[in-house]
């Protein structure tokens, strides 16, 4: 959703004669490794404590 808002808002500036702007692929790159590395590191604290329960006693209603 949010890339089809970008591509409309720069469509539209590109069609009232602002430049068409220009991210590297590096950037790009860069974030999308940085958005995995903390996705994996906030998901690793909750993997460890589910990994060390019981699955019975983690699935039994309290």
């Amino acid at each position: 959703m949010g890339l089809g808002f970008t591509a409309a808002v720069i469509s539209t500036l590109a069609d009232d004669g602002w430049g068409t702007p220009t991210v590297p692929a590096s950037t790009i790159l860069a974030i999308v490794l940085g958005a995995i590395a903390a996705g994996t590191l906030a998901a690793a604290l909750p993997a460890r404590s589910a990994a060390r329960r019981p699955v019975l006693d983690a699935i039994a209603a309290s």
